[in-house]
């Protein structure tokens, strides 16, 4: 098949036409029906091909949102007793020293892109609401321990402490969802 090539003497009809508009949205770009029709010229069909541009907003999120439905069923549900402990746990161990600077400049860029990261979850009579915070303050914490002087028993042990420490020391009401040490 050549450039040169004729979308009808290479078989193609108007059903084919749809299903090659399909394919190429599914690629990410935009071609219509009619100009395959009206250009059935590959080259001159290769002209009006145009990529989707779809923008998301990337602005800053805040305010009350609704919960989602497993956000209401997780809340309502009486097997999670402590809603501040269930949560999730990485634990990560650098060889090299951190910069306490860039460190900081990464969490919080990364907290003000993701605004789930700054909800703060409250209950009033048995109700839970989650409202979205602003990012004019810190929705992170971020502690700094030096394991480095510590046999390795004793780094793992040390490790085990400030991991149970930082996991229980959450406060979903606090706008704190994230803690880093």
């Amino acid at each position: 098949i050549s450039v040169k090539d004729n979308f009808y003497n290479l078989g193609g009809d108007s059903i084919k036409s749809i299903q090659v508009v399909s394919r190429i949205k599914q690629k990410g770009y935009t071609l219509k029906v009619a100009q395959i029709l009206k250009n059935p010229v590959v080259e001159d069909l290769a002209k009006l091909v145009e990529a989707d541009a779809v923008v998301i907003s990337q602005d800053e999120v805040k305010g009350m949102v609704d919960l989602t439905p497993i956000q209401q069923i997780f809340f309502e549900s009486e097997q999670v007793v402590n809603k501040n402990h269930y949560n999730q746990s990485v634990l990560l161990r650098s060889r090299e020293e951190i910069d306490p600077s860039v460190l900081e400049k990464s969490i919080a860029d990364l907290v003000k892109h993701h605004d789930a990261l700054r909800m703060v979850y409250k209950e009033k009579n048995g109700l839970w609401t989650q409202y979205n915070e602003d990012t004019s303050e810190a929705h992170y914490k971020i502690s700094f321990y030096d394991l480095r002087s510590d046999s390795k028993e004793v780094e793992l042990e040390s490790l085990r402490s400030i991991g149970n420490d930082l996991q229980s020391g959450f406060d979903i009401g606090s706008g704190v969802l994230f803690h880093v040490g």
